[in-house]
């Protein structure tokens, strides 16, 4: 059947109707006319597979990387770059008045002049001595010979790695993170419950500053340093193995220039950063404020943000362990400005409603999930706080996730 594509959904598909009901198909751009045939019917609306593109949209683009469609890790390769920018911008509108039933000004997405190429970090699936990504929404592996998201680096490792499991006919099944550093290009090996990890360290110490492998929810050196270490700006960072760290290290500086940009920080404020990993906006923060405390329910993530805090000779910022929804409530401090940056689950409420008790003047929160986002915003905007700017910063290139930083403030600042 015929249908014409009108939207983008959350995910990349193209959404159209049939019979009056929604129907999603991926792989389909706004303003073709497609072929479908429809495969799943769920309540309020239908999943559809595109057969045939009977008018393409201008915005249509030949995908570079060879496993596209059958890999599931991107979901826009199929769509020229700027207009990809375009859609995920209305995705984010979309889900602030949907969801957050608030208006908001989103700002035009900031993009990336060359957008390849970018990861420094991929996760990978062994199974049965293969090693590949999972296709989308499956466990069934699909053995890649090359990513053009990831480094040049991290692609050469990850050949090396895929060439020794074939020849140890391993029969290991688990995955591996490899990460790239931004600073000195060393790598990080990380495997997880792989029996074969100490059979693979030799052919790897080539290329790699250190090897790990987890064996009983603990992480054991196999070999090299214990550390990684990655810069923003003037500020060194290591980090140890499960540590997070974004990957678009391009982006990420990007992403603080626009914190530090709606602070506006006069050099003497008190900040909380929440959720704040290993410090990676801590840091920046407290070369330009007065003191910042860090909250993180990862425990080695925090031991790695005092470290870190310590390599800078920053003495102006804390850290503590524990879940922001267990110790920000009891905080018994006033805070001139709080940075916001949680996982895709978003914030609890009871982290929310303890934000807005503080009356900060400004709240930053930034966010990797455009509808717990809204959700959240709604609860700030409930508790008298002004969405005052939405920026969509494409973090994540050819996939349809999208970071966004959001300005909030209590009163109407300029």
């Amino acid at each position: 059947m015929e249908c014409t594509i009108n939207g983008i959904s959350y995910d990349g598909a193209g959404v159209g109707r049939v019979d009056g009901r929604a129907v999603f198909v991926p792989f389909a751009v706004p303003g073709e006319t497609v072929e479908i045939d429809i495969v799943s019917e769920k309540n309020r609306y239908s999943l559809g597979r595109l057969r045939k593109v009977v008018e393409p949209s201008p915005d249509r683009v030949e995908p570079v990387c060879p496993h596209y469609y059958e890999c599931g890790g991107c979901s826009y390769q199929h769509v020229d770059y700027s207009a990809q920018l375009k859609y995920k911008r209305q995705v984010v509108v979309d889900n602030i008045c949907r969801i957050g039933k608030i208006t908001a000004e989103v700002k035009e997405t900031i993009g990336m002049e060359t957008p390849w190429r970018y990861r420094n970090k991929v996760t990978l699936h062994i199974k049965n001595g293969q090693l590949g990504y999972y296709a989308e929404n499956t466990r069934r592996l699909v053995p890649v010979k090359t990513c053009p998201l990831i480094t040049e680096r991290l692609e050469e490792v990850t050949g090396v790695l895929a060439r020794q499991l074939v020849r140890i006919n391993g029969e290991d099944n688990g995955e591996v993170v490899i990460r790239e550093s931004s600073v000195n290009g060393g790598i990080m090996v990380v495997f997880h419950q792989i029996k074969s990890a100490v059979d693979l360290v030799n052919s790897l110490k080539g290329y790699c500053s250190s090897i790990y492998n987890m064996e009983d929810n603990r992480f054991k050196l196999l070999y090299g340093k214990p550390f990684l270490e990655e810069r923003i700006n003037d500020l060194t960072f290591r980090l140890s193995p499960g540590a997070f760290f974004q990957v678009n290290h391009q982006q990420t500086l990007v992403l603080i220039a626009k914190v530090l940009e709606y602070l506006n920080l006069s050099g003497d404020e008190n900040i909380l950063d929440a959720y704040c990993g290993i410090g990676s906006i801590s840091l920046p923060l407290a070369k330009v404020s007065g003191t910042v405390l860090g909250v993180e329910s990862f425990a080695a993530a925090v031991e790695d943000a005092r470290l870190n805090a310590i390599l800078n000779n920053l003495t102006n910022c804390e850290f503590m362990s524990g879940q922001c929804e267990k110790i920000v409530p009891k905080l018994n401090r006033q805070f001139d400005a709080v940075v916001l940056d949680p996982p895709r689950a978003g914030c609890k409420r009871e982290v929310v409603t303890a934000i807005t008790d503080m009356s900060p003047s400004r709240v930053i929160y930034v966010s990797c999930n455009p509808a717990t986002l809204a959700r959240d915003l709604a609860v700030f905007a409930e508790q008298g706080y002004l969405i005052k700017e939405v920026q969509p910063v494409d973090m994540f290139p050819w996939t349809s996730h999208i970071e966004n930083c959001v300005l909030l403030s209590k009163n109407d600042l300029k």
